[in-house]
């Protein structure tokens, strides 16, 4: 196990030197870039200064995306797990697990502070090139956050950013301003 976390690290590590510009997103990850979060600064409270539209919305890249509530489905499993999966289409779209998450505070959902993965909150993007579909997780990333506005019987509200990654290349995406608005 330790093995493959090792590669999973160093496949991060790696990648991370080879990022580049598309020129239409600047992939420098040290600058606010495309009027956006930067992907690797953790956030307060005030650096979640955004809004959103639809039931779910951010930008992937620099790029804007969104997906509307007749997409979107929410599921409490019965271990408390709030699941909401937001899809545009065939393998292209979100899927949200948070457990345990409360209104007003803000959880990390990325690598551990020891380096291992906490499947207790995470977010998966996946999108359809034409090569087949890739799914980036944030809990692979150096940094994700989501902060939980609203959580009660009828209605899951946050916003959120990370760096997803794709296991099976090492591919990064920057996703930020996220947001989710979601009825139970």
């Amino acid at each position: 196990m330790k093995k493959v976390l090792f590669s999973i690290v160093a496949v991060v590590a790696s990648c991370t030197f080879f990022a580049c510009s598309n020129g239409d997103y600047l992939a420098n990850p040290t600058t606010a870039a495309n009027n956006s979060v930067n992907p690797l600064n953790v956030l307060d409270s005030a650096g979640f200064n955004w809004s959103g539209t639809d039931a779910v919305s951010c930008n992937i890249d620099g790029n804007y995306f969104n997906v509307d509530s007749t997409k979107v489905t929410f599921t409490l499993t019965s271990s408390g797990t709030n699941v909401i999966t937001a899809f545009v289409g065939p393998s292209h779209g979100f899927t949200f697990n948070f457990n345990d998450v409360y209104a007003g505070n803000i959880y990390p959902i990325s690598l551990t502070s020891t380096g291992g993965i906490d499947l207790t909150r995470y977010i998966s993007y996946t999108d359809s090139p034409s090569t087949g579909p890739r799914t980036f997780y944030s809990y692979l990333g150096n940094v994700g956050q989501v902060q939980i506005l609203r959580n009660d019987p009828q209605r899951i509200i946050g916003k959120f950013h990370f760096q997803g990654i794709d296991h099976k290349n090492g591919t990064l995406i920057n996703v930020s301003n996220g947001w989710f608005n979601i009825g139970k």
